[in-house]
């Protein structure tokens, strides 16, 4: 019988809020019992308990909660890697490909691609590139004349004395000379 326990007298100290005095002897002990616990509570003390003897006896995951971010691999970037991409320069849908697919390739983190010599040099040449294609007029404008222009040949005329070997062109050169001698001799 020794090992019996009066269960009734256990839920009794449990479930009820015993409040009051007991004689020790010497002096009084005041007793208060805890505020009875939902099962929200109790379900949460009991796995904190069971994880701590899992813990003791081996058995616990030992694998961590949370992974840093670093270290999880996705198709997409998150909001921390795009600011953090954004402020190295790199914004432009193409860029965030390239540096998607060279993370990929190197299979780091992106912390590390990042202060790769290789990739700074492919980011600089891919930047340049850009610029150079961006400072390329994308119209097609004209030269200041071309070489059937009356101007041009009206100038060419002006430097050699010779002019153009073409009739029809020599003709207009000729009537562009008239026209500027009586426009320039009306003012003076």
């Amino acid at each position: 019988m020794e090992n019996e326990t009066n269960v009734g007298a256990e839920e009794t100290l449990n479930d009820s809020e015993i409040a009051g005095e007991i004689d020790a002897g010497e002096g009084t002990v005041e007793i208060k019992a805890k505020p009875k616990l939902s099962l929200e509570e109790q379900l949460a003390i009991h796995k904190r308990e069971t994880k701590k003897i899992e813990k003791k006896l081996g058995l616990a995951d030992e694998k961590p909660k949370y992974e840093s971010k670093e270290n999880q691999k996705s198709d997409e970037f998150n909001e921390g890697q795009l600011a953090y991409l954004s402020t190295k320069g790199l914004e432009t849908d193409e860029d965030l490909d390239f540096t998607k697919a060279e993370l990929k390739k190197s299979g780091g983190t992106l912390r590390e691609l990042m202060s790769n010599e290789y990739f700074q040099s492919k980011i600089k040449l891919r930047a340049d590139a850009k610029a150079a294609l961006d400072a390329t007029p994308t119209t097609k404008r004209s030269r200041g004349g071309t070489d059937d222009s009356t101007e041009f040949h009206y100038a060419k005329y002006i430097s050699s004395g010779k002019l153009p070997e073409d009739r029809e062109m020599a003709d207009k050169v000729i009537e562009m000379r008239r026209k500027k001698e009586t426009s320039d001799s009306e003012f003076l």
